[in-house]
């Protein structure tokens, strides 16, 4: 099936096969789509992880745990030019997250 973005990427496709998940190619945000139809179901931005969108990412990676939750990676730079990442957990059956784990 052919989906009518060019803006964004693929990340991954839930166990149940009813949902997937793609980030902006800006990777300003990521989102959750009905499958096989690609309707966006909800989207979030850098900004509901409680990050500054001007220094923070969205990565590429990440993907679903169970069908209903999905692990969304964010990235940046510190001060000292150093990048970091922190993965958070994120329900995909609600247009909120759910709890965030950071990581090193």
């Amino acid at each position: 099936m052919t989906y009518p973005w060019w803006d964004r990427c693929l990340v991954d496709l839930a166990p149940d096969e009813r949902q997937f998940m793609t980030v902006d190619h800006g990777q300003a945000d990521v989102a959750f789509h009905r499958h096989p139809s690609g309707d966006v179901l909800f989207t979030l931005p850098v900004e509901a992880f409680g990050h500054d969108p001007e220094a923070t990412f969205m990565e590429w990676s990440g993907g679903y745990l169970t069908p209903d939750l999905a692990v969304v990676a964010l990235g940046g730079e510190g001060q000292d030019e150093e990048e970091w990442f922190r993965h958070h957990l994120s329900t995909c059956g609600r247009a909120r997250s759910a709890a965030r784990s950071p990581s090193r």
